[in-house]
């Protein structure tokens, strides 16, 4: 069989076409086969046809007992779990038609290990220098984020692992002592003791540190003075991070005269640049796009994407305006002050 032969599926020898999406050890896997796989089943490692065929046997089984699944008790935001208390059964999932899914359904009695799982986000807050360049305070200032899962050992067979966020992205809680943080700590617990028959007090919480890329986050900034390359490299450019100084300043006055370095729009009278003259006129020139002190500086958009420039590359929205708090003077790019806690004025 050539590489440009259509291939069929190893599991119900539907024709896949030329391009092959799913790649068994032994075989092919069409689309509509793979629907059917559980979204907790690694599909990363190397499965052989065997593999899938008993998987998928699974699945069908699975199916009846999705149907006769009564739930007593529902929890979580986005994902949500949907506890039987009198089978002594759940699943979880975020689709609400979850009983046309086939999710899994998970017997107490497989439960090997539960507990409450708290992600601990830290991302530092910068100041800025004089010129405009980011530095850490002294000491450093952080701000935090904090996820929320239900993290679990399962005896299932085909899967062993299962972890249910209960925080929903984009409005997990920033602080320890807000209510939400504790209504979600309590959550989880409950959650915790009903499926392995614990007292709630006696549910293991375990808080798990993930800090930013940027070395900021990781440990304190060093000085601006210590950030630079080092002396034996002069001529290595330093790394894009939170705390690089790599930004964009205007040329000096007295720099040399080098078009292709300076950000200014070159005079009128300047006749040894006719590449930025155009339509003929000697008095008009190109418009050369002049960076914000702050323009190479990574901010963190509401959609989770961590821009650079004025508009984030994921979903186009524009960088937050910076302001200044006209109760502590705290300069600012949120919606409240992170010196007093004041909303931002309209």
């Amino acid at each position: 069989m050539g590489i440009f032969d259509k291939k069929q599926c190893s599991i119900c020898g539907k024709d896949i076409g030329i391009v092959v999406k799913y790649k068994l050890e032994d075989g092919n896997l069409c689309k509509d086969c793979a629907a059917k796989v559980s979204p907790w089943y690694d599909m990363d490692r190397k499965r052989t046809v065997e593999d899938l065929r008993s998987h998928l046997a699974y699945r069908e089984k699975n199916r009846e007992t999705v149907k006769a699944l009564r739930p007593t008790r529902v929890f979580g935001e986005d994902v949500k779990i949907y506890l039987d208390e009198n089978a002594r059964k759940f699943v979880a999932t975020r689709v609400e038609n979850w009983q046309d899914r086939n999710p899994d359904v998970i017997s107490l009695d497989q439960i090997r290990r539960c507990e409450l799982l708290i992600g601990e986000e830290s991302d530092e807050i910068m100041d800025r220098d004089e010129d405009g360049r980011p530095r850490s305070f002294d000491p450093p200032r952080y701000e935090y984020e904090y996820q929320f899962n239900v993290d679990m050992d399962i005896d299932g067979g085909f899967f062993n692992k299962l972890q249910v966020e209960l925080s929903r992205f984009g409005n997990r809680p920033r602080e320890k002592d807000s209510e939400a943080y504790r209504a979600l700590e309590q959550t989880g617990k409950e959650i915790c003791a009903l499926l392995t028959g614990k007292a709630p007090e006696e549910v293991t919480e375990k808080v798990e540190q993930r800090n930013d890329e940027h070395p900021a986050a990781a440990a304190p900034a060093p000085v601006q003075e210590e950030a630079k390359a080092p002396a034996e490299a002069p001529a290595e450019e330093p790394v894009r991070t939170a705390v690089s100084e790599d930004v964009f300043d205007e040329a000096p006055a007295e720099a040399p005269a080098e078009p292709e370095l300076v950000f200014d729009a070159a005079p009128a009278e300047a006749p040894e640049a006719p590449e930025l003259v155009f339509g003929g006129e000697p008095d008009r020139v190109t418009p050369v796009f002049v960076p914000s002190a702050d323009f190479n500086t990574p901010w963190k958009c509401s959609c989770g994407y961590e821009a650079i420039g004025n508009y984030c590359a994921n979903c186009g929205l524009a960088r937050p305006k910076k302001w200044f708090c006209p109760d502590c003077g705290a300069e600012n790019g949120g919606l409240f002050c992170i010196g007093c806690g004041r909303r931002r004025p309209d």
